[in-house]
């Protein structure tokens, strides 16, 4: 199911173009900012689990980075929403 996105709808008694792309910049910068900073799975960590902690915190952290994906991806489409908007 594609992600459903609302869009911001710039008008006189809202933000302005310019406050709605500063803000969403912002927000897609820190979302960058996480994904860089994601742990790396070290399999030294895990192995006194057993084979299979290893294999959970290596899906775990790909479970995490494609969440934070589909979040950048929701901000790309309403930061070229808002530029489109203000052509």
């Amino acid at each position: 199911m594609p992600n459903e996105i609302t869009f911001p709808t710039i008008h006189l008694n809202g933000d302005n173009a310019a406050t709605l792309m500063e803000n969403h910049d912002k927000f897609w910068q820190a979302i960058t900012a996480a994904l860089d900073a994601l742990p790396e799975v070290n399999g030294r960590n895990y192995y006194p689990q057993g084979p299979a902690a290893f294999h959970g915190a290596m899906a775990m952290r790909r479970r995490w980075a494609a969440a934070l994906q589909i979040i950048q991806t929701d901000q790309n489409a309403i930061m070229e929403h808002i530029y489109e908007a203000n052509k």
